[in-house]
């Protein structure tokens, strides 16, 4: 997780997810923090699409879905050497351009082939589309951009780079397990949802990126579910609704 986009200082252990099946295109998180979620709408204008976005009270967004059906979450890393290329652009908040602009994850794959972006020394993106596509971003050391595409029908991202590391903590772990059995995104998240002092599971959500909606949990009480209709929401005009502790 991190705020648009500098890194949340937390208890770093969001999971992210894509999962595709015959009838949904489904894009999940959960953000771990230890302050109240914030959700916000953003309508587009001048060329720019409309987006949903999740934080906190900063309003720097850890995720967003936009009217076009493309989705981000971000997780921490460890941070590594990351320097800039000369001969590319260094936008303040390139993930925000990619939002404002871009509707599939291949566009936001060119938008970071042709750019400098500073989170990628402490922090890794998965995107997903309408289609189905799904990719996790992340910036290696040696190589450069690391760019792993979605094999299969799932694709789940925590705190390590996937290309650089073998190992997978827990949670990836338990996710890969459910998926494995058949449950849905929301199952997921249910089963590697934070409690502690350290920090929590502010708050969770899934993306029908297809349709268009989201499903928004509070808290990790995931037997109350607040379903809301992006476009229907985007025509209210911005507003803002801060979660409840």
């Amino acid at each position: 997780m991190l705020g648009l986009f500098g890194l949340v200082p937390a208890a770093a252990a969001c999971t992210l997810l894509t999962l595709v099946d015959a009838h949904t295109v489904q894009f999940a998180s959960n953000e771990d923090f230890i302050k109240p979620g914030v959700i916000w709408f953003e309508p587009g204008d001048r060329g720019h699409y409309g987006r949903v976005n999740l934080g906190f009270r900063d309003r720097h967004a850890q995720g967003s879905m936009n009217e076009a059906g493309l989705a981000f979450d971000a997780a921490a890393l460890d941070p590594v050497p990351w320097t800039a290329d000369p001969e590319l652009p260094t936008p303040d908040n390139l993930i925000e351009q990619i939002m404002d602009e871009c509707a599939t994850v291949d566009e936001a794959i060119a938008y970071f082939e042709a750019h400098n972006c500073r989170h990628l020394r402490d922090s890794q993106f998965l995107f997903a589309d309408a289609s189905g596509a799904s990719a996790a971003v992340a910036w290696l050391p040696k190589t450069g951009l690391s760019v792993v595409r979605m094999q299969g029908d799932h694709q789940v991202l925590t705190n390590t780079r996937l290309e650089a590391y073998r190992y997978r903590d827990p949670r990836f772990t338990r996710a890969e397990q459910v998926l494995a059995s058949g449950g849905s995104a929301a199952e997921v998240l249910e089963a590697v949802h934070q409690r502690g002092p350290g920090g929590f599971t502010s708050y969770s959500v899934v993306y029908d990126l297809q349709a268009r909606t989201l499903a928004l949990t509070n808290l990790a009480h995931f037997e109350e579910v607040v379903s809301l209709d992006l476009m229907e929401q985007l025509a209210r005009g911005p507003f803002t609704v801060k979660m409840k502790r």
